[in-house]
């Protein structure tokens, strides 16, 4: 392997990493905000549902305005969620950051075990096919992430 090889492949693993600590990252802080939407909904429905039908029907008057006011939360929040599909985009994220974590190993072990010169090229280019798909089936990460990526987890 000559020293320009080698100086592409060490940034080539330089961009990995950084992939796949932005996804990482990204999944982290949508599966939070997912906690933070979801957890209000629970509590919400369990007390409007207590306030609509677990109070006498002598306190219901001010109960069932409560119990109006936590559904309407709940049904905004739950819309909020559905919109923004958190779960379902930190899940992407998590994947992309999969991907690019098993190319990150393959490309340290070819770093670390360079193949026979002839096989080099081809196995380059395959290489960088399955990376393509990666980057192709990755969501879009904030900017600020790509920005702050070497700043420590």
């Amino acid at each position: 392997m000559t020293d320009e090889q080698t100086e592409l492949l060490r940034e080539w693993l330089e961009r990995l990493r950084d992939a796949q600590k932005v996804h990482y990252r990204m999944g982290h802080f949508l599966r939070w905000w997912y906690l933070i939407i979801g957890l209000p909904i629970v509590i919400f429905s369990c007390i409007s549902a207590f306030l609509a039908f677990g109070l006498p029907i002598v306190a219901w008057t001010n109960a069932s305005i409560w119990a109006g006011v936590g559904s309407m939360i709940v049904a905004v929040l739950a819309s909020i969620q559905t919109f923004l599909r958190l779960n379902e985009l930190a899940d992407a994220h998590v994947k992309a950051a999969k991907g690019y974590a098993n190319l990150k190993v393959e490309l340290e072990h070819v770093l670390a075990f360079p193949p026979p010169d002839g096989q080099m090229q081809p196995q380059l280019d395959d290489f960088r096919r399955r990376w393509e798909v990666v980057n192709n089936d990755a969501p879009e990460a904030p900017g600020k992430l790509w920005a702050d990526r070497r700043k420590p987890a």
